[in-house]
């Protein structure tokens, strides 16, 4: 039984401790604890006083004197929250499809998993940037329970190089002089590290030269941004270590050359192999992965389902590959690790084979197959991570007060981590279930969703459209968008790949952070057509659904110009199991074109708008 006393009640918990609101003091002593400090090899007991977000002292016992609000976690292991150091936040990517959760809802499950903190690589910067900024700014009661955000925004690259595939909104880069510009301008939105990818043209995608890589590294460095780079080749590697960046991401599944370990140790570059990501597929649908209760909590049904179902060929395909590399990547791990190479912690959270928060515990586990001990892999999640983002996490006077609390302690046996029993964040403890809801939502009140005046495809919401394809399902369909006299004129080619569908999609974030809105207050949605050939539909998608089949229109092609007004009352999921419709949680409205066969699609589009029927 866990105990929380203050000045005001005596309150008994019979399990997991729910939340309590801050006490007016700002303090909270953790006693009778196992105090885990990745800084040393042994856990001990001890205490810990926490006032505000900060550990004010670490102590043998409680103190005499103190009064002050406390809790006897009665044995368990305390440790520091866990930073995942590579994420793409918008959700969780698995082979039954897409469960979309938006920057803060995959925070939000982070934190119930025990990470305390996470970097982004590449968002939307408009959206990533905003929520980052409102959740450093709010204080108290005013900041909503969720990871900590630290982002790069967009991912620097060559024009059609690594990354513009996606469909994300970036920055591409084609001469020093042109690097030196965009970091420039990237920096004034403080981003917390610049991300940069430079890669082996393999036919798929240019790379930007070395100069240009250099030069985005120099000019961050001048401004003190530290540059994390996504690689695909040990000589991408030497070459930039030997430029000086901070980091590199991703590491080949092949013996590490002897320049790499001697440039990466005289540089002092640190690896963040993702081995999560790398391996996450091969994994995740076989035992003992598959099973865990913590990876169970942290997604909807249909993610477990598709993990555990037979997985198609294009999936069976990647699977088979990650099987033939993992002794390759893992020995690459641990190659560099005994040489003194920084080995940090981070999963490539958002691709294919692995879950937002619960693939940092799937990582320290491949770190420790690879060769590190638990304290070493727990140090590259906790006091080596915070290190690498300038912040002091640890438990020591003066480090954060963002803690773990587990059942035991997990430098017997890493997996542990998993046994999460509570968290607390910014000195508070955390009401975890709450943290699985549904986020609150603001009302939608403006009618216009985009009117497309702007010339660019910047809508009135102030958010902008972006550009989804089959490409990462093996696709090869292709989208060509323009903006211009106050119509969205869109051309698209649907070739599907080895997963028999090819799609392409426009979707339009209803909310810069990535938070849901609320349109319960309309009746529907008005769209005017000028002309449409080929399939489209128009989708909303919310965060009731955790899969792609979202609540969607099919609009009928028309040589003319119409009006369509489609009420909430018509729009329907197209393949799965009906999610009711509330209209409480709309993440965002797409345009939306995909089939089994080959196709070309064209329609102009004038406006988008929430209408009410007023009869």
């Amino acid at each position: 039984m866990l105990r929380l006393q203050t000045a005001f009640a005596l309150l008994l918990f019979a399990g997991p401790l729910a939340a309590q609101p801050p006490p007016p003091s700002g303090e909270l002593l953790l006693f009778n604890a196992r105090l885990v400090d990745p800084r040393t090899d042994a856990a001990r007991t001890g205490a810990l006083l926490l006032r505000g977000d900060t550990v004010a002292a670490v102590l043998d016992a409680p103190p005499a004197e103190y009064d002050g609000p406390r809790l006897d976690v009665a044995g368990r292991a305390v440790l520091p929250g866990l930073v995942d150091l590579h994420v793409h936040s918008y959700g969780n990517l698995s082979p039954s499809g897409v469960e979309t959760l938006g920057t803060e809802g995959a925070a939000r499950r982070m934190l119930y998993a025990g990470v305390t903190g996470f970097l982004d690589l590449f968002a939307d910067e408009d959206a990533i940037f905003a929520l980052r900024d409102r959740q450093r700014a709010a204080t108290g009661s005013e900041r909503r329970d969720a990871a900590d955000v630290h982002a790069a925004g967009p991912l620097l690259t060559a024009p059609g190089g690594y990354g513009t595939q996606i469909g994300l909104p970036t920055r591409t880069v084609a001469t020093p002089d042109e690097a030196r510009r965009v970091v420039a301008a990237l920096a004034e939105r403080r981003p917390d590290v610049v991300k940069l990818a430079y890669t082996t043209p393999d036919g798929s995608f240019v790379s930007m030269d070395r100069p240009t890589m250099e030069a985005v590294v120099e000019a961050a460095r001048a401004l003190g941004l530290q540059t994390v780079v996504h690689v695909d080749s040990w000589a991408g590697v030497v070459d930039v270590v030997r430029a000086d960046a901070s980091a590199v991401t991703h590491l080949p599944p092949a013996p590490v050359p002897d320049a790499v370990v001697e440039a990466m140790r005289t540089h002092g570059t640190v690896a963040i192999p993702a081995l999560a990501g790398e391996l996450g597929l091969s994994d995740l649908t076989t035992r003992p992965w598959r099973d865990a209760p913590l990876l169970a909590a942290v997604v909807s049904p249909s993610v477990v389902a598709g993990y555990s179902a037979p997985l198609g060929p294009e999936f069976q395909a990647i699977a088979e590959r990650q099987r033939e590399e993992r002794a390759g990547r893992l020995a690459a791990v641990r190659e560099l690790h005994r040489a003194g190479v920084p080995v940090l912690a981070g999963t490539d959270a958002g691709v294919l084979g692995t879950i937002q928060g619960f693939s940092l515990h799937h990582e320290l586990a491949l770190l420790v197959e690879a060769g590190l001990t638990p304290r070493e892999a727990l140090a590259a999640a906790t006091t080596e991570a915070g290190a690498f983002l300038g912040r002091r996490v640890g438990l020591r006077v003066g480090d954060r007060a963002d803690l773990v609390v587990l059942a035991a302690s997990p430098l017997d046996d890493v997996r542990r981590t998993q046994d999460v029993e509570f968290v607390v964040s910014n000195g508070r403890v955390v009401d975890r279930e709450a943290l699985l809801g549904p986020l609150p939502a603001e009302p939608l009140t403006a009618p216009l969703v985009d009117d497309f005046a702007s010339e660019t495809l910047a809508s009135t919401l102030g958010t902008a459209w972006r550009v989804v394809t089959d490409e990462a399902i093996g696709g090869t369909s292709e989208i060509e968008t323009a903006v211009s006299d106050g119509v969205l004129r869109v051309e698209a080619s649907l070739r599907p790949g080895p997963a028999g569908i090819g799609f392409v999609e426009l979707v339009l974030p209803l909310d810069a952070t990535g938070v849901p809105r609320d349109v319960s207050g309309w009746d529907g949605v008005r769209v005017r057509l000028r002309a449409l050939s080929g399939p489209l539909a128009l989708k909303l998608q919310t965060a009731d659904v955790g899969t792609v089949d979202y609540h969607a229109v099919v609009l009928e092609p028309s040589a003319t110009a119409q009006e369509l007004v489609l009420p909430f009352s018509g729009f329907h999921q197209l393949w799965s199991a009906q999610v009711p419709w509330t209209g409480r949680r709309v993440l965002a409205v797409a345009l939306s074109s995909g089939g089994m066969k080959a196709a070309e699609v064209a329609y102009d589009v004038e406006s988008i708008e929430w209408y009410r029927d007023e009869r």
